[in-house]
């Protein structure tokens, strides 16, 4: 059973989109994490993780931090994980969170 639950925002460059992506994606594969919701939209990735407990998204968001082509890494309050991410650029409410 999921009980953590971790959505991130961030940045990638458009020329590598899907090979960051794909770097992305094996991180949380290896931690070991579930992906409930992958978004993109030019160049703006989000992403919903869930596990077990807290430990592996937070080992996640650090290593996200570390991926080459990855930018602007915030994270988002559960409650907008519906929101679409245009909405979310559009109102710039992400930029309040990031690390």
């Amino acid at each position: 059973m999921t009980c953590a639950r971790l959505l991130l925002s961030f940045s990638v460059d458009p020329a590598t989109t899907f090979d960051t992506l794909e770097m992305v994606l094996a991180i949380a594969r290896r931690i070991g994490l579930h992906l409930a919701r992958l978004e993109v939209d030019a160049g703006r990735v989000r992403i919903d993780l869930q596990a077990g407990h807290a430990d592996p998204l937070a080992l996640f968001h650090a290593r996200l931090n570390n991926v080459i082509g990855v930018y602007d890494v915030c994270m988002l309050p559960i409650e907008q994980k519906y929101r679409t991410l245009r909405q979310s650029s559009d109102a710039h409410t992400e930029k309040t969170l990031c690390t």
